[in-house]
């Protein structure tokens, strides 16, 4: 009897202990729930603060005077070509070592072929001597090509990241300037439709005038 009595003691405190941990997990699980709703909340808020941004930047580019645009296209230009000359004047250095130091040690085979044969000192006939020339030429021919090419400034593929172009607008003022134009330009062509619709009227009246006539 005392064993069932300990066993069943066991049993409740062991499902009172996996109701407790049930309880636990489920108020982190409702805690984590609540986080991510407001991160959510958050992010929500954040994209519409987005959207408002990005619609207020397309009215202001298209306020923006095309050149700056045009400015900031050429600076980012100047950029890439500042960097393709310094990139091919550094490739053509290193061509020009290379070069220099090939062009020297074949100056100094061909001095030791030179000093060779002055050793020797044998006599060579006619033939023997032609033939020793065309192999020079030959020699000398596969060193100059084996010479590699200098490099090109327009071989040099430089790409640059895009960047934004800044914000022309940095002042109020600015923008009231802008719209104070604009206000202008509105109203000479107001003023020039209404002349034009005046001429037109009276075009037509003298037609009608010579019409009846």
């Amino acid at each position: 009897l005392k064993e069932n009595d300990k066993k069943a003691h066991e049993a409740i405190k062991k499902a009172e202990d996996e109701t407790k941990k049930k309880q636990e997990k489920t108020q982190e699980i409702k805690k984590l729930t609540q986080q991510i709703q407001a991160l959510n909340s958050e992010m929500s808020k954040h994209r519409e603060a987005l959207d408002d941004c990005m619609r207020y930047k397309k009215f202001l580019d298209q306020l923006t005077p095309p050149e700056h645009f045009e400015k900031h296209a050429n600076n980012q230009e100047e950029k890439r070509l500042k960097l393709q000359k310094e990139s091919y004047e550094r490739k053509y250095k290193e061509w020009s070592q290379l070069r220099a130091r090939m062009m020297e040690q074949r100056r100094k085979e061909v001095e030791a072929k030179k000093e060779a044969k002055r050793a020797r000192g044998s006599k060579r006939n006619a033939a023997l001597q032609a033939a020793t020339t065309e192999e020079e030429e030959n020699e000398e021919m596969a060193f100059r090509m084996s010479i590699p090419a200098p490099p090109k400034l327009e071989d040099e593929i430089i790409e640059i990241p895009d960047e934004e172009p800044p914000m022309y607008f940095e002042h109020p003022q600015q923008l009231m300037d802008i719209f104070a134009a604009l206000e202008e330009q509105n109203l000479f062509l107001i003023q020039n439709s209404q002349e034009t619709e005046h001429t037109l009227e009276e075009l037509r009246s003298q037609y009608k005038e010579t019409k009846i006539t």
